[in-house]
């Protein structure tokens, strides 16, 4: 508790600057004037050496602690949010390195060039081997940029700013303008007022000595003291500056809130509860592992048709409003199979999925052409930088598994003895393995029987737990969407431009 405390930060500041003042403020002119009276003074001298050798001390460990708390806060620091992706991830290890190295600012000309290094090194990033990277922006993602910038800096103002409130840009006017006519001579002035000062003090000798002692040594306390924040401020200056760049150059910039809620209204026929509205649900998996099943019950009535052979249709999408139940998009695809063209329609859905719900069979575990989708998804998705969506894994049939004529659930999987949910976790533990999903992330059900349907609540329960997830996902994907290029978009916003030209030449001539 003490480490995260101000004191517990700033400790060794705070013995310095004690072990350098105290003794000097202790030190008033009628104590100076007892302690030569009472032959103590030597005694005093003595006492204040020894502060100074620990002040000596003191200054040489902050000198050298400052740099590894400058780095101990960088690598602490984390990404403003889960919505970046891979390549966003890597830009933010860079930025992190820019700030470890950066030297602490001294002057505003530096902060500006430090910020302009840290944007180029992140535009550069994004757009390797580009002219003028740092332009590769649309005017819209710079007005936005601009927009959140400047809402970000009036809540600072509100929340932090004495007399924000109040303070009127013209009394600024009225103070640059004082400081404009009277700022030159008091620069001139202010050395001989100083000086003129220090000279009057000496007519009491012995406090003249203690100001000029306490004013030397004062100096170099402050910058001591304030060097630890000045290398806080610019690491927190190139971090805040590389989250901003890296929301503009990764694209993240391309579509407003509004613009998010509308992609996803239009994507989804209706209107979106939150921002990218409910999140689409993909079942995939081979022909016969019970999907169509598995919608059924999920959904808590018959929605799809149950069959044997996949049907060369376009996949079902099926928009579950339950309550008690997250809104979701579940999408029925045709088995994956040995045809190309289950494979394609698997391909275009999957890049439109925002969780992939694996269904796979106990009785026939992942074998090669599971393996084979589910590799080239997670492939698919790192080449694009895209946000990978939750991968999750139903295991069906388990009711078939050995003894076949055994079926008394519910089983605990922690049991050694019982022969049926020992066959259920070797299943399990075999899936998870072969197609590398987390065991946490797998759920055994039976859904032969609508009515009787076994762990649907548990699979709902593990849906939930990555919906979070799962946005992100389907946020990163209506961002990617929004930077491909649309001739449909292009020739809206040419009519919209006729329409408002068209008004204006009209306007005109009345």
């Amino acid at each position: 508790m003490l480490k995260n405390s101000i004191f517990g930060r700033y400790w060794r500041e705070a013995a310095y600057f004690a072990a350098i003042l105290l003794p000097w403020l202790a030190l008033a002119p009628l104590g100076f004037y007892w302690l030569w009276r009472s032959a103590l003074l030597y005694w005093w001298l003595l006492l204040a050496s020894a502060f100074g050798v620990a002040a000596f001390a003191l200054r040489r460990s902050i000198a050298a602690n400052v740099k590894a708390e400058t780095e101990k806060i960088a690598e602490q620091a984390s990404p403003v949010s889960n919505e970046w992706g891979p390549k966003e991830k890597e830009a933010w290890r860079l930025v992190e390195n820019i700030a470890r190295e950066s030297e602490p600012l001294t002057e505003s000309t530096r902060a500006i060039a430090l910020m302009e290094q840290t944007v180029d090194a992140v535009a550069e990033f994004f757009h390797e081997d580009a002219a003028q990277a740092r332009f590769r922006i649309t005017l819209p993602e710079m007005l936005l940029l601009t927009e959140r910038v400047s809402r970000d800096l009036r809540a600072a103002a509100v929340k932090y700013l004495p007399g924000a409130r109040e303070i009127q840009i013209s009394h600024l006017l009225w103070l640059k303008e004082r400081y404009d006519r009277h700022g030159p001579w008091v620069k001139i002035a202010h050395p001989y007022f100083t000086n003129f000062l220090r000279l009057s003090r000496w007519t009491r000798p012995e406090s003249a000595l203690l100001s000029e002692a306490t004013g030397r040594l004062a100096g170099p306390v402050v910058d001591f003291v304030t060097l630890r924040l000045r290398s806080e401020f610019t690491a927190l200056l190139v971090r805040e500056t590389g989250r901003a760049a890296i929301d503009l150059y990764s694209g993240r910039l391309r579509l407003a809130p509004q613009e998010i809620q509308s992609a996803a209204q239009a994507e989804n026929s209706g209107a979106a509860r939150d921002l990218v509205g409910p999140i689409r649900v993909l079942l995939a998996g081979q022909v016969n592992a019970g999907k169509s099943s598995l919608l059924n019950a999920i959904a808590g009535q018959a929605q799809r048709s149950v069959g044997v052979t996949p049907i060369r249709d376009i996949p079902a999408e099926v928009t579950l409003t339950l309550a008690g139940r997250p809104e979701v998009v579940l999408i029925d695809t045709p088995g994956i199979g040995d045809k190309l063209w289950t494979l394609d329609i698997f391909a275009d859905q999957r890049a439109k999925a925002d969780l992939i719900l694996w269904v796979v069979s106990a009785t026939q575990p992942a074998s090669a052409p599971d393996l084979s989708a589910l590799r080239a998804t997670r492939d698919e998705f790192q080449q694009k930088g895209r946000h990978m969506p939750p991968v999750l894994c139903a295991v069906t049939h388990i009711d078939e598994l050995r003894p076949a004529n055994e079926w008394n659930p519910p089983y605990d999987l922690t049991q050694t003895d019982d022969a049926k949910a020992a066959r259920i976790r070797e299943a399990i533990d075999h899936i998870g393995a072969t197609l590398k999903i987390d065991r946490e992330r797998i759920v055994p059900v039976c859904v032969r029987d609508l009515d009787m349907a076994y762990n649907v609540d548990l699979l709902w329960s593990l849906i939930a737990m990555h919906l979070d997830d799962a946005r992100f996902a389907k946020l990163d994907r209506l961002l990617q969407d929004a930077r491909a290029f649309s001739s449909k978009r292009v020739l809206e916003q040419m009519a919209a431009a006729g329409r408002w030209l068209s008004k204006a030449v009209l306007f005109e001539k009345r």
